[in-house]
This record gives structure tokens, sequence and C-alpha cells, in this order.
């Protein structure tokens, strides 16, 4: 697998000398390959720590169960990883002697069979999971909100409102996850010529990446994408 990753930390927060709320995270071997990225909620006290918490949580899992979680049906799999997060985050917050509500976030993952092409993409909140293929972007999982809100890890019933879609992904198909941040920025930069959505759909990320750095967004943005090569 190829990767490309990018995160730029948004005004609101530059402006309140904060850091950047989100977090991604790869991981590679011969057998199956990993992508999450997750979004603190800002108004949480430790937002960057429950992103980071939460993505070591979803690695975590699937390191655990493997193979097996393609044979799961999506709602075992939403209550497995949903309650794997969830004691991950218990654990932080005990620890810190802390509300475990603090470390809320969005997730959203591409876990992919690097022999057979089997992918598992899922998301909980108001990140996308994308496929690119022929330079062509098709939604797998759209953002979701409930009551103008995104649900959270540490949502009570997280696990109902979590989306698994199990795909085939072929050789030079490029798999997307991004934070409402780079959505924005999607929005923002206006469907141009030569803009975001033309640099993505081409796998032009060098000079995407230049693009996003000019652009003021307001959110945090971020994204990673999976290639699959031969």
């Amino acid at each position: 697998m190829k990767i490309n990753e990018y995160t730029k930390t948004g005004l609101y927060h530059l402006q309140r000398g904060e850091e950047c709320q989100d977090r991604t995270l790869f991981s590679d071997d011969k057998n199956y390959s990993l992508a999450v990225i997750s979004d603190g909620v800002t108004s949480c006290r430790n937002a960057f720590q429950g992103a980071e918490t939460t993505c070591m949580a979803v690695k975590d899992f699937f390191l655990r169960e493997g193979g097996r979680t393609f044979k799961y049906s999506p709602e075992k799999l939403s209550y497995l990883l949903t309650e794997h997060i969830l004691f991950w985050l218990e654990k932080q917050a005990v620890k810190e002697e802390t509300d475990v509500k603090e470390y809320a976030s969005t997730v959203a993952a591409f876990f992919v069979d690097n022999k057979t092409g089997e992918t598992l993409a899922l998301s909980l909140g108001d990140s996308a999971c994308c496929k690119i293929r022929d330079a062509q972007t098709k939604a797998v999982i759209l953002p979701r909100r409930a009551h103008g809100q995104p649900c959270l890890v540490t949502t009570e019933g997280a696990y109902k409102a979590m989306t698994v879609r199990s795909m085939e992904t072929r050789f030079e198909d490029a798999l997307l996850l991004c934070t409402d941040g780079f959505i924005e920025a999607l929005n923002q930069d206006g469907g141009k010529n030569e803009g975001i959505d033309y640099l993505l759909r081409q796998g032009n990320y060098e000079d995407m990446n230049s693009r996003l750095d000019r652009l003021e967004i307001r959110d945090d943005c971020s994204y990673i994408v999976l290639s699959r090569t031969r």
C-alpha cells in the first residue's frame, strides 16, 4: 500500500493558540492495511488525546481480530469496535481522573486484505469514506449527523450510529478518509479547474496539499489516502 496524508490546523484553533484536534494512523503488513482518522471534539478538554487514543484502539482491535472481521455482520463489528474504543478511553479517563466524555471524537477507517482486496469501511460521525477509481470519486460512507451534531465514540449506544460497508478494492484504486474540515475546504474551493477535487481524482497530492496550505479553513483539515499497488 502507498499512503498519502495531510493535516492542517484550522483558523479557529490557530487564533486560540491550540493544537490541531485531528489524528491519523496507518498500519501495514503483508496481510492487511489499516487507515484510521479521528476528529476530536473542540469543546472537550482532551480532544486531541481522545482522537489519538481512538486511533490506537482501532489499530489494536484490528490487529487482534484480523481476518475474522470480514466475517462479522455490520452490527457485530460496530458493537465490538465501539466497545473496544470506549474501553480504551475509559482506562485513560480513570488514569487521569477525568470524565470519559472529555475524550469525545469521531472515527472512520478502512481495513484492507492486501491479498484479495476485500475491504471494510466504517465511519461514526462527520468524516467521510470514499473510493477513487479511474479518476472518479465515489462516496462509500457519507458524513452522518443526528439532531445537527455528529455521533461520537463516547455517545451512548454509539454502535447503533456506526456505518459499516464491505467492498472490493482493486489494484490502483485509492481509498480516501477525510474529516469535515477537508470537506469544508473542498466546498470552499468551489470545484474550480485544477482545484482540490480535480487534483484528488488525479492523485496529485503534492499540488493538492499546496492548495490546501493556501486556503483559509476555519476547521482542522485532514485526510489520509491509501493506494493499492501491485
